[in-house]
């Protein structure tokens, strides 16, 4: 986070000192307390001189006391607020710097291959950085100046009273270890609470959906029985957690008044001695309280640091991956793309043997491939080479002619539009989802591509239509809408090369027509490489590449292929037919 700190240091640095100023003016409430009390006692003793250094009469210098007092309050109150507010504004940046890293950190690496599922980020990402966010915020801060305070306050007690240091540094060490003890102890019952009441109540949900179950076997009163005693379960454990709040709050006002205690005893023995007066007594007092409530303070927040901790250690996990696939030293120029795709003497390993050994291919521009499989493997890793997701250990890939590895990615992905199954759907508006695809497109072009997919019937009848914002990533639309809006997205991309990715895949009977009149309109006139287990797809295409094993089994037209009933082909289709059935 040290980079991030940085660019925001100015706001660190007010933060830090308005904190700690406020931690001083804490620290320095005793001694007007003090002088308030003896120039108190002074006019009420009708003595005509005030305590040394504060008025020439004690009325004027319980004026001055307590002017000074409420001054000290007023300040502690403005710097802590000015604290807490700069701090929290600076944490808040620094938090949308880090995600923002971590973010196009994730963006670079490639799943399954440098990171096996990018989806269980997810926390690293929101979660933990927020727990960095309040150590550098709120508990990093309140954490190191109450310790400063403390040990200010036991260096003014050395200098004022060295024995009633001694009271405070014990007073403050006892309540410290007693409260952490005790709330760790209130935490594990809390949490052991909490899960017997939570499988109480699955329990209950439990009887009552088999309600029908319990009166035919005469069930009721096992049930009655073991519900009981979930109950009794549940309310021991609650009864427990709230025991042992009581018990850790009882020990600490113990250890709080047997300091305060102290200090009376000690105030007594030097007021008897004459070497005290009611005002330094006042002053031990209020130093001893001020200490347990400081102590607390560095007991609440240094509770969460193994937290935090494990959050920073997994969010720089995450930053320490590495993308096997990176940007070339020097990039070479490219032009407009025709959409010829070549592999050229493809190997690579898979995860259960050799997934290609030396193969070739070459796919014309304009050219509708089908790649078939029996998993998909040789499918997916076509397509993820081609996408610069992956790469294979041997061989190369070309795009007209340009090795794609000689090409930057946004170079090699901007002559691609791809269609996957799962529809990736933004929280924004119809327009700006389509407006993905091209984002210099202008209105008309994004309402052109939408007509041309047959989006445009059902985007007009939305309620705002192309500026309906589409909630929870376009949850209110269908599968086969939200599958048009994305080859909406496609088709204003005006890419050379297509990539469906079983695009027509677990369709609605209601939906297959108009996702397949929207997918030939993209295909229409390009590069088509498609990943299908859909028969109708499948032939309909220009080419079949049949691949089992890694080995390229038959290559050549659908429809010729499957008229060959012993074809490799014709062989798929029908076990894929048997198996839907």
């Amino acid at each position: 986070m040290l980079p991030h700190l940085q660019a925001r240091r100015t706001s660190l640095i007010v933060g830090l000192i308005a904190l700690v100023l406020s931690i001083w003016m804490l620290v320095a409430l005793p001694f007007p307390l003090k002088y308030s009390i003896d120039a108190a006692l002074a006019a009420a003793g009708g003595e005509s001189t005030a305590p040394t250094g504060i008025g020439s009469d004690p009325g004027t210098a319980l004026l001055i006391a307590a002017g000074a007092l409420a001054a000290l309050v007023a300040l502690q109150a403005g710097f802590r607020a000015l604290s807490v507010s700069t701090l929290n504004r600076m944490g808040g940046r620094v938090a949308t710097d880090l995600r923002g890293q971590l973010l196009d950190h994730l963006h670079r690496l490639s799943p399954g291959r440098d990171i096996d599922d990018l989806g269980r980020t997810t926390s690293p990402l929101v979660a933990d950085v927020a727990r960095l966010r309040d150590l550098v915020s709120h508990t990093g801060p309140r954490l190191l100046t109450g310790l400063l305070a403390l040990a200010s306050l036991l260096v003014m007690m050395l200098v004022v009273e060295p024995i009633a240091a001694a009271i405070v540094l014990v007073t403050a060490g006892l309540f410290a270890l007693v409260a952490r003890a005790s709330l760790y102890r209130q935490r594990r019952r809390e949490t052991a609470a909490a899960a017997d009441e939570t499988l109480l109540a699955e329990t209950a949900d439990e009887l009552l959906a088999a309600t029908r179950t319990i009166q035919s076997y005469g069930l009721e009163e096992r049930a009655a029985h073991s519900l009981a005693e979930l109950g009794e379960r549940t309310g021991r454990s609650r009864s427990a957690a709230r025991s042992s709040r009581a018990v850790g709050s009882f020990l600490t006002e113990l250890i709080t008044g047997l300091g305060v205690g102290a200090a009376l005893l000690l105030g007594g023995w030097r007021m008897n001695a004459g070497t005290m007066t009611p005002g330094e007594l006042t002053m031990v007092v209020a130093a001893v309280l001020i200490a347990v409530v400081l102590a607390r303070e560095v007991v609440q927040h240094s509770t969460g640091l193994r937290a935090i901790v494990a959050a920073g250690d997994r969010v720089g996990e995450l930053l320490e991956h590495r993308a096997a696939i990176t940007e070339p030293g020097r990039s070479q120029e490219i032009g407009r793309l025709r959409g010829e795709v070549v592999y050229s003497a493809l190997s690579a390993e898979g995860q259960n043997g050799p997934l290609f050994d030396s193969i070739s291919l070459v796919i014309p521009a304009g050219q509708h491939v089908a790649l078939v499989g029996r998993d998909g493997d040789e499918a997916s890793a076509l397509i993820s080479y081609l996408l610069r997701f992956d790469q294979p250990d041997s061989g190369r890939v070309l795009l007209d002619r340009y090795d794609t590895r000689a090409l930057s990615l946004a170079d090699v992905r901007r002559g691609l539009a791809v269609v996957q199954r799962e529809s990736a759907l933004f929280s924004e508006t119809v327009r700006e989802n389509i407006r993905v695809g091209r984002p210099d497109a202008t209105d008309d072009e994004i309402v052109d591509a939408a007509r041309r997919s047959g989006a445009d019937e059902f985007i007009t009848l939305l309620p705002d239509g192309y500026d309906t914002h589409l909630a929870r990533r376009g949850a209110a639309l269908s599968d086969g809408q939200r599958r048009r809006i994305a080859i909406t997205r496609a088709l204003l991309r005006n890419a050379p090369v297509v990539v469906l990715d079983d695009a027509d895949a677990d369709l609605a009977p209601a939906d297959r027509d108009a996702v397949h009149r929207a997918l030939a309109s993209l295909t229409a006139g390009r590069t088509a490489l498609i990943s299908s287990r859909e028969p109708e797809t499948i032939l309909g295409a220009d080419r079949a590449l049949c691949f089992e094993s890694g080995v390229l089994a038959e290559d050549g037209a659908p429809a010729r292929l499957a008229a060959d009933p012993d074809s490799w082909l014709a062989v798929w289709l029908h076990t894929t037919a048997e198996s839907s059935r």
